[in-house]
């Protein structure tokens, strides 16, 4: 996330060396207390999964990434806002915990897809329908 700033500061020229190292030493406090990143192994902007996802908008302030395992929930905590967000009927979203269709076999896919990246942020769960719905 540091670094992708400090990619977007600096002009579309070549970044000179020492350009990285003052950045580096400016916000590690010396170049080797920065993260090892192995070139092209930097999870992309662009997923390729299927039920974790980047969140936008001002979820994204909570996490890089999240999971919403559920379509609805059953605790109906009374200052929920996923009815609205999810444009569902209040009463029926409390009604029942309801999966999401093969969600552990998608979720084990992704964590493998995931897997091949040393940079995986945590994954929030749940923007909408609770974890403990069940």
């Amino acid at each position: 996330m540091v670094l992708r700033k400090f990619l977007r500061t600096k002009p579309k020229f070549k970044i000179q060396e020492d350009d990285m190292t003052n950045f580096l030493v400016e916000n590690y406090g010396s170049v080797n207390a920065a993260p090892i990143v192995k070139k092209g192994n930097i999870i992309p902007e662009k997923l390729k999964t299927q039920v974790i996802y980047r969140p936008n908008g001002k979820a994204k302030e909570y996490a890089d990434l999240a999971l919403n395992m559920y379509k609805n929930c059953k605790i109906g905590c009374i200052y929920c806002f996923a009815p609205n967000s999810t444009f569902v009927n209040r009463d029926f979203y409390f009604s029942c915990a309801n999966p999401k269709k093969d969600v552990i076999a998608k979720v084990e896919e992704d964590a493998k897809w995931l897997s091949r990246f040393n940079n995986v942020p945590e994954i929030f769960l749940s923007f909408i329908g609770g974890p403990l719905s069940t």
